[in-house]
């Protein structure tokens, strides 16, 4: 949307720019306005609403509002910088002048700009959690295949090699075993009588998972604090069984 969107307003302000006398005659005023009109759908549809998107997803969470103001600053100097230039120069140096910021911008976005099109937000900040341990080789996931990051990401920085659905998927069984056995941990201290509280309310660990890494994992600190043996002592404090 936003490459097509740039593209467009190229194509739409070039038209009229190289043949200002032309368009503005009354007998092709109409036309010029359709153009203009056209042009202002293109813009908002494309980069005004695209722009807002992509800072929105292509952020780490931790960093994510502050990027995301820093990226709209830069749009309004952009802005700023448009309108004080359109008070020096005449209508016709206006549609010569525009055009080419259009056309750098959908250079730029077909350059740089990743596309995170039905990629899950959840996927992205588990790529980010990799790159911030220093672990970006170990990711395998879905969120470096190629069609989810820009040219200069495959071509240049080749950040799509690690990809591999099998090792992936390796990877998240044994996160997901991980994040399982530090919830057993919590059930089997609250019910030892620690401070650490389960949260049972949002507890949405499906049955199924909850039977695989049962059988897969040995026991569970829940069940092998269950299974302790119990010491009997007598009024010494001296073990009798």
């Amino acid at each position: 949307m936003q490459g097509i969107g740039f593209t467009a307003d190229f194509i739409l302000f070039t038209i009229p720019a190289f043949n200002y006398s032309y368009y503005t005659k009354p007998a092709h005023i109409h036309t010029f306005q359709a153009m203009y009109f056209l042009s202002s759908v293109c813009i908002q549809f494309g980069p005004n609403s695209v722009t807002f998107l992509v800072a929105a997803e292509v952020y780490p969470t931790p960093i994510r509002a502050t990027a995301h103001g820093f990226s709209a600053a830069v749009g309004k100097l952009g802005a700023l910088f448009a309108s004080i230039l359109n008070n020096y120069i005449t209508t016709q140096q206006i549609f010569k002048t525009v055009p080419w910021f259009g056309l750098a911008g959908a250079v730029l976005t077909f350059i740089f700009l990743p596309d995170t099109t039905g990629l899950d937000l959840k996927e992205q900040e588990r790529r980010w959690k990799y790159i911030r341990e220093g672990r970006e080789s170990e990711y395998h996931g879905i969120a470096i295949h190629p069609k989810h990051l820009s040219l200069y990401e495959r071509l240049i920085l080749r950040k799509n090699k690690p990809y591999n659905p099998e090792l992936d998927y390796q990877q998240k069984v044994e996160e997901i075993r991980s994040e399982w056995l530090d919830r057993e941990r919590a059930k089997a201290s609250e019910k030892d009588g620690h401070d650490a509280e389960y949260d049972w309310e949002h507890d949405e660990w499906s049955e199924e998972l909850d039977s695989y890494f049962s059988r897969t994992s040995g026991n569970s600190p829940e069940l092998e604090a269950r299974e302790k043996p119990m010491v009997l002592s007598d009024k010494n404090g001296e073990a009798v069984c």
